[in-house]
């Protein structure tokens, strides 16, 4: 199969590209190669490649900032989506887009949302995600859009490296208590989507790790695992935190319709993390 990545410079594109390329014909384009912003290069390059699929792994994702670089937010998380869609239904390729669980208000406290439920974005992030969600399956006959939550993995920051590294630094960290949701790992939602790009899937996805856990809670197990003491994790609430863009406190998504579909390939979030900081070469 020949794909094309967007974001190839982000850890789940490095994941993507270095997992999809053994079996495909991988084309992989970082934002300095391929701005997704401007419809007349991604289109000439879909011409030129003529994929079978385009798999846009870029976004906008520093959710503070995304409240002050409004237009910057939507360029990137909508705009350069509809480039990509209308670009991958011109040359008849499928399009696969990733967005988030900040879809979601986070007011309840349980069930976990499935995808039929009602999104309401509490952040900028979170609207331009939406956005961007509704021009990846409008203008795309063949558009598969695939909510993720907490994503980590090797190939820059992420929360779990970070825990672990602050903890070998004997630094404390301030982690929140109040906020749920599922950790996802990288390696986890490329093994995802090969599985729906060999069964066609399309339309609109819940893909995150299974359970659910907070964000301390994350924390303690990462370094519970990696043979660390969990006593410099301060639980703290988010009030506590000065963040600029509000974040839903429940956001724990329900694979619903990979499970129907019998697609679901994710994992409980400790057994993904524990692979994780296996090939981190972090594990006791």
């Amino acid at each position: 199969m020949k794909i094309m990545i967007c974001g190839a410079d982000g850890k789940l594109g490095q994941r993507l590209a270095r997992d999809l390329g053994p079996r495909n014909d991988v084309r992989a384009f970082c934002y300095a190669d391929l701005d997704i912003e401007r419809l007349d290069p991604v289109y000439q390059t879909a011409r030129e490649i003529k994929p079978d699929a385009i798999i846009n792994a870029a976004a906008f994702t520093a959710v503070d900032r995304c409240e002050d670089e409004i237009d910057a937010a939507y360029r990137a998380n909508a705009v350069g989506v509809r480039n990509l869609a209308v670009a991958a239904d011109s040359v008849g390729a499928r399009l696969v887009h990733f967005s988030t669980d900040f879809v979601f208000d986070g007011e309840r406290s349980g069930p976990p949302y499935r995808e039929y439920d009602t999104p309401n974005p509490l952040s900028v992030y979170g609207k331009s995600k939406l956005t961007g969600e509704r021009e990846a399956l409008q203008n795309c006959g063949r558009g598969m859009v695939l909510r993720l939550a907490w994503v980590y993995g090797p190939g820059g920051w992420n929360f779990t490296d970070w825990v672990v590294d602050q903890a070998r630094q004997g630094k404390e960290m301030r982690v929140v208590t109040d906020q749920i949701g599922t950790p996802t790992w990288t390696g986890d939602v490329v093994r995802q989507v090969a599985r729906l790009l060999d069964e066609d899937g399309r339309g609109l996805y819940h893909a995150t790790g299974g359970g659910e856990c907070s964000r301390y809670e994350w924390a303690c197990e990462a370094l519970r695992l990696a043979g660390l003491p969990t006593e410099r994790v301060i639980p703290v609430t988010s009030e506590a935190l000065v963040q600029k863009a509000p974040r839903p406190r429940y956001s724990v998504l329900d694979n619903f319709f990979l499970r129907g579909q019998d697609l679901d390939v994710m994992r409980d979030w400790r057994e993904a993390l524990s692979e994780h900081l296996n090939e981190a070469g972090a594990l006791t």
